[in-house]
């Protein structure tokens, strides 16, 4: 190639334009195949995300995730309390837009999303995310004072939400069967900081999976990790804390695994303790059934964790009960194996506090294995683990993934169904609906107890609980008095009072057998 005063000419020889072409061709090509794989990976993933419900809280517009390519939607059909916010604009930096928005709740004790249409009596996980971001400008969250309100999904206590800086996010999780064909997810301020949410995400299960959810139980997460790579530490500015548990015991950004490389969309945290473990890896995918209880990705199980000591036969960690942050001691632990050597035995004893767990295990070549227990562990206030080779094998031991739960009962209080069953014909949905009622009135009624919706009172002297009395005075309620009162058959007081109803009161109401006194445009009537 050569240059000619101002006016630069390049000259190419047979060879050079052949390989120009040569190079040209490869990259076309290459592009092609970037694109397909991309559109194949465009349908595999809205294929297999059917089902899903994602919200980022606080959002303004609807758009598709670029790192998991889920479709993500804003929070206004699900709830209508709340203050749409940002995090403060020097939090925004690396994180994911879901991160940088968010909605709080200022103005109720108890505030709702409810999440429809689900699958009732199918099994979901059911996640929340929280980033203060410093989104109100008064620097409430740290270790001294956090900021902490309750979160409940339908009537069941689920967590304390814990928040102790501004820039990190902490996420919580629970796994549980759907009573009735939409979910509520609630918040409520317990006088500790004004409650918000940055992220609502809903998962179907395949009813095959975690066993140990059914009608009666729902298990709380409390550790996912992926056992082998260790976590990607930046800048402590940057640093997020994705559970209590990840807090504690790692400094940097975790870079987890989620979907599409899950396709259910759990969080698996990377945890390796470089010190007593050395990584092994394979290259080859590893095989999970569709049979199997618990289904881990192949990319989590394609690392694995082993005594750094050759001669070492032992793998030891262990967790404190505390660090949960729940007072349910009924705790569920899945350990995941598999063998990346052809043609081998390795033969593992597994112990809980000293005392034998599991004992002859051998995982299973290429393939998911797990151990798990099908009932609660003996409650511990620390829970140390052993894994060691047995007598039958000279390898020594690996781990490859694992998961802690917390195993709780369902609420039995929940509202009865001809008074609150979450679909819209039905009482209390349909006077919300008839009248315009800008109450925060999503959720159960009556339960948890101490915190019924704004003017219902409630009856707990039997199981369901039963509405027993409405109070919509001051409402600015307009129009005709609706017979949908009258579905509520232990009602005993009603108040319509300083509102703009006409018309006649329905002849229903008069047959309702406990309805003592309806207060309805300042005139009192009695009914025995």
């Amino acid at each position: 190639m050569h240059a000619m005063g101002s006016h630069a000419r390049i000259f190419y020889s047979s060879k050079m334009l052949f390989r120009l072409f040569f190079l040209l061709e490869i990259i076309a090509v290459a592009k092609n195949t970037i694109i397909e794989s991309r559109e194949t990976l465009l349908i595999n993933v809205f294929n297999s995300s059917t089902g899903f419900i994602s919200i980022d809280c606080g959002g303004s517009t609807n758009y598709t995730d670029t790192t998991t390519f889920i479709p993500y939607v804003t929070d206004d059909p699900f709830t209508d309390d709340g203050v749409n916010s940002q995090v403060a604009s020097y939090y925004n930096s690396i994180f994911s837009p879901q991160l940088t928005t968010l909605r709080s709740f200022p103005n109720a004790t108890r505030s709702c999303y409810a999440l429809k249409p689900v699958i009732k009596f199918s099994k979901y996980l059911l996640r929340g995310t929280f980033r203060y971001g410093n989104y109100d400008g008064q620097n409430r969250a740290n270790t001294v004072n956090p900021l902490q309100f309750d979160l409940y999904f339908d009537a069941n206590f689920w967590r304390t939400v814990s928040i102790t800086d501004p820039i990190s996010y902490s996420w919580y999780e629970v796994l549980a069967v759907a009573m009735t064909d939409s979910v509520s997810v609630c918040l409520v301020n317990t006088g500790s900081g004004t409650p918000f949410i940055s992220v609502l995400e809903f998962r179907p299960l395949p009813d095959v999976m975690y066993p140990a959810v059914n009608k009666t139980q729902f298990l709380i997460t409390n550790i996912r990790r992926n056992v082998g790579p260790p976590p990607l530490i930046i800048p402590a500015l940057f640093v997020s804390a994705v559970t209590e548990i990840t807090t504690a015991e790692h400094s940097g950004l975790c870079s987890g695994t989620r979907y599409p490389d899950d396709p259910y969309d759990r969080l698996w945290e990377p945890w390796m303790d470089s010190d007593a473990f050395t990584v092994i890896t394979t290259a080859e995918s590893i095989q999970s059934s569709t049979n199997d209880y618990f289904q881990p990705p192949s990319i989590v199980m394609r690392n694995a964790a082993t005594p750094s000591d050759n001669s070492s036969t032992i793998m030891e960690f262990s967790w404190d009960h505390s660090s949960f942050g729940l007072s349910g001691d009924s705790v569920h632990v899945n350990f995941f194996f598999t063998e990346f050597t052809p043609n081998t035995t390795r033969t593992l004893n597994i112990y809980l506090n000293d005392a034998i767990w599991y004992s002859n295990y051998t995982p299973p070549y290429l393939r998911a294995g797990n151990i798990y227990n099908t009932g609660p562990n003996v409650p511990n206030e620390e829970y140390h683990w052993a894994i060691n080779s047995s007598g039958l094998s000279n390898l020594p031991p690996i781990l490859n993934a694992e998961e802690v739960f917390t195993a709780m009962q369902f609420n039995p209080l929940v509202t009865n169904t001809d008074d609150a069953h979450f679909r819209k014909a039905d009482a209390i949905n349909a006077i919300k609906e008839l009248y315009r009622v800008k109450r925060s009135w999503i959720g159960d009624p009556c339960v948890p107890q101490q915190y019924p919706w704004d003017g219902v009172n409630c009856s707990y002297g039997t199981n369901p609980a039963r509405i027993i009395s409405i109070n919509l005075s001051s409402s600015a309620l307009s129009g005709s008095i609706s017979s949908s009162f009258a579905m509520f058959a232990a009602i005993e007081f009603l108040d319509l009072s300083y509102n703009n109803l006409t018309g006649p009161i329905p002849d229903a109401l008069g047959a309702l057998p406990s309805l003592q006194i309806l207060y309805e445009l300042l005139i009192i009537k009695s009914y025995d």
